[in-house]
């Protein structure tokens, strides 16, 4: 059977961050997932990282491009592996800090079958983990078509 929630998590040369956004996915309630990451061919240790996790949890599929693509190119072939009903992304340099947000997101798509896609907000942290800055998204249609 199919999961619920895909995740996708492109990644360049992201050795760095990588395995804090891996497990940050992996920390969630919500367990009903796939999560697919696109390595867009890393010169780095970014690869060894995802297929370590791949052989860690069957959840997990590792993927390669055969060229360099960019982020969005990268971003719109995981979508094409995709088997989720819904899609959650994340980034290689982003680490999600509420272990229930795919719970609530998913409750929240669930319950209102009128709504098409959720957001988050985020909150930007520079090298050595201090705050530099917050964004809060909008949140009711009116806000949205008010901007």
């Amino acid at each position: 059977m199919n999961p619920t929630v895909t995740i996708i998590l492109p990644a360049y040369n992201g050795a760095l961050w990588i395995e804090k956004a891996i497990k940050s996915a992996l920390a969630q309630s919500y367990a009903d997932f796939e999560m697919i990451i696109m390595n867009d061919r890393s010169r780095d240790t970014t690869g060894d990282i995802a297929r370590r996790f791949a052989t860690l949890d069957t959840r997990i599929r590792y993927f390669e491009n055969n060229i360099n693509l960019g982020v969005q190119k990268t971003r719109n072939l995981a979508l094409g592996y995709a088997l989720g009903k819904y899609i959650a992304e994340i980034d290689q340099d982003d680490e999600w800090l509420d272990p229930e947000k795919l719970s609530k997101q998913v409750s929240f798509l669930n319950n209102n079958p009128d709504y098409v896609l959720v957001g988050t907000g985020a909150i930007v942290v520079d090298e050595d983990g201090h705050e530099i800055a917050r964004y809060l998204m909008l949140e009711t249609d009116e806000e949205i078509r008010n901007v």
